[in-house]
């Protein structure tokens, strides 16, 4: 439980550092520079965990379940469920180009993002881990689209922010339950 507690606490240093930064740094770059950051950073952490996790190939091959489950999820729910088709909630902007509505950058992030979150938790179920880790994400993923908002990066119809949390809860507990239930990362 003590690697587990240590590696939620450095993701969530990572988060708080994140969130300091950016909001400091965004207004002065090129506005598509929050999607490149974003993207190699994610690239950075998959290539971490796929040199600890090298050895263990069948592991890598559950991985790529998971994002790619992330990857489809994520455009479906950007695409349909959100931008221009049906509801028109939200729009983001400045991608170096786009697949529908989606920033080509989040379809990279979500693929190889799950990979590495696939790779990154613990191969035991741990309840308390798994709390711990769907409210980790639902709080930064909601504090990240704060700070897109707030930087003319992404852009709600209506007061949706808020209720980011709870769409992020419902993806990261799929997301425990793809990876500990049918994947089975622990096998």
């Amino acid at each position: 439980m003590k690697i587990e507690v240590q590696k939620i606490t450095n993701l969530a240093i990572v988060f708080i550092s994140l969130a300091i930064v950016l909001p400091k740094v965004l207004p002065i770059l090129p506005n598509f520079s929050f999607w490149l950051i974003l993207l190699t950073l994610t690239v950075g952490w998959f290539l971490i965990e796929v040199k600890l996790n090298w050895k263990n190939k069948n592991r890598i091959k559950k991985a790529l379940v998971i994002g790619l489950f992330l990857m489809f999820f994520d455009f479906i729910i950007e695409n349909i469920g959100a931008v221009g088709f049906f509801l028109g909630q939200w729009e983001s902007y400045y991608s170096l180009f786009f697949v529908l509505y989606v920033p080509i950058e989040i379809i990279f992030v979500t693929l190889l993002g799950g990979m590495a979150w696939a790779l990154y938790i613990p191969k035991k179920f741990n309840i308390f881990y798994s709390l711990g880790d769907i409210l980790l994400f639902s709080t930064y993923g909601m504090v990240g689209e704060y700070i897109l908002v707030a930087n003319g990066i992404m852009q709600y119809r209506v007061k949706w922010v808020p209720y980011v949390f709870f769409g992020y809860l419902i993806t990261w507990i799929i997301l425990h339950i793809l990876a500990y239930r049918i994947v089975k990362v622990n096998s």
